[in-house]
């Protein structure tokens, strides 16, 4: 059963990261990032730079208390995903976009779940005492409240409702177990998991065409050993000088991977939007 999980995370987390790679095989994609090149080539150059010397230099706990904050960053990845199924779902059933109050209450949910992860850093893996222990009791119940006053905003039989309700109830994981692997890492599989889906349907898009298997092989290859090398290098946050500035590099890597997500799946930004038009026609309206 471990073997397994391990198995799982390694697909859900560094493998979904390198997939993000993938994307950039699609010409459009390619002209947006030299168009735009301080935000897809030289600010994540930056922060991997700045990412790895900080790591080097501090000890565990004192990078831990910073992990803090990367992970609350990367619970708000997951909620901006989240939001852009929603997004996706609402077009597919004929609705412009999620409303200010269904988008309030997606927001809001996964502020909850901040709340509760910062408040018991174990349930992240870090050995932290932030003394807010009492913001857990009370995240849980605003948890709560959202959830319940969401789905009544938004109850409706199609397929836009049920993914917004799977949306709110993603988070339920922070409140209702008391290990990493079940709290976080149940969050890091369904992320991971959505993730590989959706870049599995645009890299295939509306007239699928054989690929040649040698390609198709090589490709994989790439993103697997890629995943592994940063697999590997997640864990070295508690080792020396040398290895402490691999484990920044990683952290750099994912902070990438949130900057590039963070514009290529936005939906109000008419370059993308007209390349995920191209992939996936029956969610978009193009004339």
């Amino acid at each position: 059963m471990g073997e397994a999980l391990g198995w799982i995370l390694f697909l859900a987390s560094p493998v979904h990261v390198v997939a993000t790679g993938c994307l950039f095989t699609f010409p459009e994609l390619r002209d947006e990032a030299r168009r735009h090149r301080l935000r897809y080539v030289w600010l994540p150059a930056a922060i991997l730079a700045a990412s790895a010397t900080t790591a080097a230099c501090l000890g565990p706990r004192q990078l831990a208390w910073l992990l803090l904050a990367f992970f609350a960053w990367q619970v708000w990845h997951f909620q901006k995903q989240n939001l852009g199924l929603v997004a996706l779902a609402a077009r597919r059933c004929g609705t412009a976009r999620p409303g200010l109050r269904e988008r309030r209450a997606l927001g809001t949910a996964a502020c909850c779940a901040i709340a509760g992860l910062v408040s018991h850093p174990r349930l992240l893996g870090l050995g932290l005492d932030t003394g807010l222990q009492f913001l857990t009791p009370i995240a849980a119940v605003a948890y709560i409240a959202t959830v319940v006053a969401g789905g009544i905003g938004s109850v409706q039989r199609s397929l836009h409702g049920a993914v917004s309700a799977g949306a709110l109830l993603f988070w339920v994981p922070v409140f209702l177990f008391h290990s990493p692997g079940m709290a976080f890492g149940l969050l890091v599989v369904l992320h991971g998991a959505e993730y590989l889906w959706l870049v599995g349907i645009v890299l295939r898009g509306p007239h699928p065409v054989r690929v040649r298997l040698d390609r198709l092989s090589v490709m994989i290859l790439i993103v697997l050993g890629a995943g592994a090398l940063l697999s590997l290098a997640s864990h070295l946050h508690t080792q020396g000088t040398a290895l402490r500035w691999l484990y920044g590099a990683y952290l750099g890597v994912v902070m990438w991977h949130f900057l590039v997500d963070a514009r290529v799946w936005r939906l109000r930004d008419p370059v993308t939007r007209a390349f995920l038009g191209s992939r996936l026609p029956s969610l978009f309206d193009l004339g």
